[in-house]
């Protein structure tokens, strides 16, 4: 119901906040990206993240620059994805950091597509290693398993079965 969805956001008026108006923007990029309209997406998540550096809200620029590697394609989600990173890395916000599962796991899933197995399986690593930082048991689980399927795939079965098997 993504002309609903719109037709809600369009009825949001009058002066905003500078972090309701990043919302407003992001969540407008979403309907489009989840109808199937990533190309007129981006441009909207590209502006939410310049509103959310403007207004120093990092948690919301990581989930900008998050969403805007989704609608991106080639190394642009490389480039998206890290500058995330960087962003959450670096923050002393906790909405910024608590991102950073997220994002080693998609940068992950990136290299692992790319055939860059080594670099997928150190980002499925730190993927792990923030999980336990944030005692979050099912993505640190998540994590495991993306770290054995990785190994299987770069030729290293017993580790992975060892690592499933813990699981």
């Amino acid at each position: 119901r993504f002309d609903e969805a719109m037709e809600t956001l369009d009825l949001i008026q009058g002066e905003l906040s500078p972090r309701a108006a990043v919302r407003l923007t992001m969540e407008r990029g979403r309907v489009l990206n989840s109808s199937g309209m990533a190309s007129e997406a981006l441009p909207l998540f590209k502006q939410a993240y310049s509103q959310a550096i403007e207004a120093r809200e990092e948690g919301l620029a990581v989930d900008a620059a998050h969403m805007a590697a989704i609608a991106e394609s080639g190394d642009e989600i490389l480039r998206w994805n890290e500058l995330a990173l960087a962003i959450a890395e670096t923050s002393e916000q906790p909405d910024a950091r608590r991102w950073r599962k997220s994002l080693y796991n998609n940068l992950g899933w990136t290299y692992f597509d790319r055939g860059e197995l080594e670099k997928a399986r150190q980002n499925f690593e730190q993927s792990h290693q923030a999980a336990l930082e944030m005692r979050d048991d099912r993505a640190a689980r998540i994590a495991r398993w993306c770290i054995a399927k990785t190994l299987r795939v770069m030729g290293s079965p017993e580790e992975a079965l060892k690592l499933q098997k813990e699981l």
